[in-house]
């Protein structure tokens, strides 16, 4: 296993080289899979909720897929990343209606002011932040974001039954092809960092507990042909107690730390 600071280090490296032809989706053919990324942006938007005048910071905006769905909702968009490429790719999309900060949320600020924002949506990057980094987001969030403004957000649950193991298996087979470095976290770690900047949990959703673990038993039990009776499981399952225990949250936070700068 690979020190904390190491991990951070190379997840740093290799997402200021990211550009836009990175992403490239590979397993839409999977339906556990594209469930997910559907769920992704159909609760960003029920939960959220944004209409035209709300100012709402994509963090990690990558290839704009984020802002290509709030680009039908709200009139500016406004992102943040690592990747200067990544944000010129945007603005070029995007033209005048795009704002972008490039910045390490892991240790930076933002450019923007005390009480800028409304709503952030951070899909897919807190995972891979370590736990000094989740301190300095939460710290910046708490500055930025509006009293009883909102924070929608994505985590890997470590209290999904097989989370150890396809955390052994991911580190060992992105150290191998220098990938960056994902965690599962118990969600009381979460929570003991964004209660400690004023966050409080408004809504709560499973994600899913699709696992492509080395074993015949997933292979089986996640086998395409039960995917229609598996997605219906997940969809109840995840707005029921049992979501706690989901490969993945969604947690939608209200900023209540009165702005404290």
């Amino acid at each position: 296993m690979l020190a904390p600071y190491k991990v951070s280090e190379r997840n740093t490296v290799y997402y200021t080289n990211l550009t836009a032809e990175n992403f490239s989706f590979n397993h839409s053919h999977n339906p556990f899979i594209q469930y997910n990324r559907d769920k992704q942006f159909r609760l960003m938007i029920n939960y959220l909720k944004p209409s035209p005048d709300d100012r709402i910071l994509c963090v990690g905006v990558g290839s704009g897929r984020e802002l290509e769905i709030l680009s039908n909702y709200v009139e500016k968009l406004y992102g943040v990343d690592i990747s200067e490429k990544l944000l010129l790719h945007c603005s070029d999309k995007f033209k005048g209606r795009f704002d972008g900060c490039l910045c390490n949320l892991e240790k930076d600020k933002t450019i923007y002011d005390v009480d800028y924002f409304d709503k952030v949506v951070c899909l897919n990057v807190l995972p891979y932040f370590s736990k000094s980094g989740m301190h300095n987001f939460f710290r910046e969030m708490s500055r930025i974001v509006q009293d009883n403004g909102e924070l929608f957000m994505f985590i890997l649950n470590a209290h999904f039954p097989v989370s150890e193991a396809l955390q052994k298996q991911s580190q060992k087979n992105r150290q191998k092809c220098s990938k960056p470095i994902y965690y599962y976290r118990p969600i009381s770690d979460y929570v003991n960092v964004f209660s400690r900047y004023g966050f409080v949990v408004r809504n709560a959703e499973g994600g899913d507990f699709y696992c492509d673990i080395n074993s015949w038993f997933f292979k089986y039990l996640f086998n395409f042909r039960w995917s229609k009776l598996l997605l219906r499981l997940m969809d109840f399952g995840g707005r029921t107690t049992l979501k706690r225990y989901y490969r993945s949250l969604y947690l939608t936070l209200t900023n209540q730390s009165y702005s404290q700068y």
